[in-house]
């Protein structure tokens, strides 16, 4: 009977030293440090408080306001214009439309009854 001979296998020091220097290699590098804000940087952070309740009045905003009214009114008035210019045409032609379906409709009704008519009316005569 042959012996097996158990495989050879390299020491514990050097597994765990192979292993560490793998680890090592697979971590990712270490980032640099964000640079500090600037003094006169004034975007918010998340470490900012933000209150949306009751906003701050801003003067440059409240002397253009008269103009947003005045301009919503031009917006309404043009709108008002173009809607009465194009409903009566989107009207006429949904109408035509309607009327063609429903001519259609009729004209298909009309077709079937007088075929029923006929084929009832021919199977009705003597042979």
């Amino acid at each position: 009977m042959q012996e097996i001979t158990p495989p050879s296998y390299p020491p514990l020091d050097d597994v765990v030293s192979r292993a560490d220097a793998f680890m090592q290699r697979q971590r990712p590098a270490p980032q640099p440090p964000a640079p500090p804000p600037l003094e006169d940087d004034d975007l918010p952070v998340l470490t900012d408080v933000v209150n949306l309740d009751s906003p701050a009045p801003q003067p440059h905003l409240q002397q253009a306001l008269p103009d947003l009214e005045a301009l919503g009114q031009e917006l309404s008035a043009a709108i008002q214009k173009r809607l009465q210019a194009e409903i009566p045409t989107l009207v006429e032609a949904a109408m035509h439309a309607a009327l063609a379906q429903i001519s259609q409709d009729i004209r298909l009704g009309l077709e079937e009854t007088t075929q029923s008519a006929i084929r009832d009316y021919m199977q009705g005569l003597p042979r």
